[in-house]
């Protein structure tokens, strides 16, 4: 599944949200959001591996980036959250239960972040 070169301006619900199951192939990329609403982050990825990179989030109502992987039939993939840029008074991300996830390289200004997950061995920042 590949999301790229879109403008989401102000949705009511989240811009791009992958549901659970969204395979190891997931690419967000080159999207700008921007005053997205009030009823699910502008990224909400529900997978297991992928890349999402080079966005621009202006201005989201709620934290900028929700992810989670709650589909266990999947092998553990690497989830690369890179190259972003957020700008928001709401935390930047989100993050539930994600065992392989490497966040670099991102322009974070937002009033924090909300690490949820259960397990954080594999998540580097």
């Amino acid at each position: 599944l590949v999301i790229r070169d879109n403008i989401c301006w102000g949705a009511r619900d989240s811009c791009f949200r992958c549901r659970e199951g969204t395979s190891t192939n997931l690419t967000i990329t080159g999207n700008v959001i921007f005053n997205q609403g009030t009823t699910g982050p502008p990224i909400r990825a529900d997978t297991n591996g992928g890349l999402i990179a080079n966005n621009i989030i202006i201005s989201p109502s709620l934290t900028a980036m929700t992810l989670f992987t709650t589909a266990p039939s999947f092998p553990p993939a690497l989830l690369r959250l890179v190259h972003n840029t957020v700008y928001s008074t709401n935390p930047c991300l989100t993050i539930g239960n994600q065992t392989s996830l490497i966040v670099a390289n991102n322009a974070f200004y937002c009033n924090g972040f909300v690490v949820g997950t259960p397990n954080t061995d594999g998540i580097f920042f």
